[in-house]
């Protein structure tokens, strides 16, 4: 049976001095590594900075995060939640969609699909 590992803040790694690396973990024989909780901390923390920012610069804050996320795959909130995906669904099975879609807000989104 494959050990799996559970690579859990709770257990605040940076505090140990000579804390398992995930090679080592591997070389011990662990298969599957998991760090509980990893994104949900990873985005409280951001949304919290982006929130004091939004504060403090206003404006310049919006801006600022506009420039930085210019390319970045995160840039488009069509792209990460897939909506050329589940347009192309609706097109496919539900009947008038297409004339819907291309009316919408967002529709000539290039990065979409």
């Amino acid at each position: 049976m494959p050990l799996a590992f559970n690579y859990s803040s709770s257990f605040k790694w940076h505090k140990d001095a000579n804390p398992f690396t995930f090679k080592e973990l591997g070389e011990l024989g662990y298969k599957f590594i998991f760090i509980t909780l990893f994104a949900a901390h990873a985005g409280m923390y951001s949304v919290w900075n982006a929130m004091e920012e939004l504060v403090k610069d206003q404006e310049q804050a919006q801006w600022r995060l506009e420039k930085t996320k210019d390319g970045h795959p995160t840039e488009s909130h069509h792209v990460m939640a897939r909506v050329g995906h589940f347009q192309e669904l609706e097109k496919k099975y539900i009947p008038g969609s297409d004339a819907r879609i291309k009316g919408s807000a967002g529709f000539d989104d290039k990065r979409m699909h």
